[in-house]
């Protein structure tokens, strides 16, 4: 993988060997993950167009070998006028975040979703899941449950469960979040729009740039699968805050394992890089837009 300024490479390729050492899939694009189509049909998400796109896409094993998928979701945006559309802002295209399915701890075969409450537009009926009546008053406050098992939905949002999603709500990295149990797997939307990316088509120009770029990226993705986790934390025999400190140390050797990639790669010739053109300042290179690059080569 060679990076310079006068061939800027993509980080596909350095994204794939980083995640490859841990045995996790990384993918540029991915097909749209099995639970999309329930979330769309329930307008958990939304699309102005009815199309959707996925980019980077993640598959591996977390703390516990806990399976899970993460992707890179967006509404497409289509050139064509006539478009349905029940979104009333101008210029919503419709949801742009990310998509996180795990394992669950526990089998079902019903269905659960927990969206954000709507107010006088929440009705009684979505998709076929009749409403759920829970016991607590913030988390009604806040999400409407529904599913097609109400003593199996139930269950699932046991009263730890709430509480830990309330306080996900409430942090400014989560706000909006919403989830689903589809089928023995647990989905959880974040509407992250464009603060948090892990798959777009970013181009570098040398390898410490590209290094600390996908570092930065990885280390985001790993706080995210670990704060996901807690939604499922079952501590058992151990103090909880035992299991905390536990899988923040899983993940935080994950951190260090792709720094010590990343600088074995460098040593090794694997990650390369070149010097900035003598004809070119580093200056040009970052104020002056790189269609123009060529134009900047000494003529004679």
């Amino acid at each position: 993988m060679k990076f310079s300024h006068e061939q800027p490479s993509d980080l596909h390729p350095l994204r794939a060997y980083l995640y490859d050492k841990f045995d996790w899939r990384y993918r540029g694009k991915s097909v749209p993950p099995p639970g999309l189509h329930l979330l769309s049909a329930t307008r958990m998400i939304t699309s102005r167009s009815g199309l959707w796109q996925c980019d980077g896409h993640i598959k591996g094993a977390g703390f516990n070998d806990m399976p899970f998928d993460i992707h890179e979701v967006y509404a497409r945006v289509v050139d064509d006028p006539v478009v349905t559309t029940e979104e009333p802002l101008l210029g919503y295209t419709g949801f742009r975040g990310l998509l996180v399915a795990s394992n669950h701890k526990t089998s079902f075969l019903s269905r659960t979703i927990v969206r954000h409450d709507r107010g006088v537009l929440n009705t009684k009926i979505v998709d076929g899941m009749k409403r759920v009546g829970l016991v607590d008053q913030a988390f009604e406050n806040r999400f409407e449950v529904y599913s097609d098992d109400q003593v199996e939905s139930r269950a699932l949002l046991s009263p730890d469960f709430m509480e830990r999603l309330l306080r996900m709500d409430a942090h400014h990295r989560y706000a909006g979040m919403q989830v689903a149990f589809i089928a023995g797997r647990i989905y959880v939307v974040l509407p992250v729009c464009d603060t948090i990316s892990f798959g777009c088509d970013a181009v570098c120009i040398s390898p410490e740039q590209a290094a600390a770029k996908v570092i930065g990226e990885m280390e985001t993705v790993f706080e995210i699968l670990s704060d996901i986790d807690v939604l499922q934390a079952s501590a058992g025999r151990k103090p909880e805050s035992q299991i905390e400190d536990e899988r923040k140390a899983w993940y935080a050797a994950r951190v260090s394992e792709v720094e010590i990639c990343v600088e074995t790669a460098l040593k090794d010739g694997v990650l390369s890089g070149a010097p900035i053109p003598d004809w070119m300042t580093a200056d040009a290179y970052d104020l002056i837009d790189r269609r123009l690059h060529g134009m900047l080569r000494p003529r004679f």
